[in-house]
């Protein structure tokens, strides 16, 4: 199960996904109801945490959530893989209102000051 931690102020979301499991209509539904409050008062989506601390082979799935934002950035925490740079370069064009950053797990302590930003 994916799980989820919500700041007011500044406004982020850190989303841990599970790797065993894509990332579904579902799961997208549950976070917009979670953050509902939230965009009312600020107007727009939270920066988004997203953290993968295992192998995912589900990316794609992940296009529902880049697509939700409605602004913002998007650090992504995870290893090095072989698809990285086109997913990331994907969601760029999939979403260009918003910023995508890359860290890797050893460097993970600075997503949260880019964040803040």
């Amino acid at each position: 199960m994916h799980q989820y931690q919500h700041s007011a102020s500044p406004f982020i979301t850190k989303v841990t996904l599970d790797n065993t499991l894509a990332y579904s209509a579902a799961d997208l539904e549950q976070l917009l109801q979670q953050l509902e409050q939230g965009i009312a008062v600020y107007g727009f989506t939270p920066n988004i945490h997203l953290v993968v601390n295992a192998s995912y082979s589900y990316w794609p799935s992940l296009d529902k959530l880049i697509s939700a934002m409605l602004t913002g950035k998007l650090a992504l925490v995870c290893a090095e893989h072989a698809q990285l740079s086109a997913t990331i370069a994907h969601w760029q064009q999939l979403n260009p209102s918003i910023y995508i950053q890359h860290y890797l797990p050893s460097h993970a302590s600075n997503a949260r000051p880019w964040l803040n930003e």
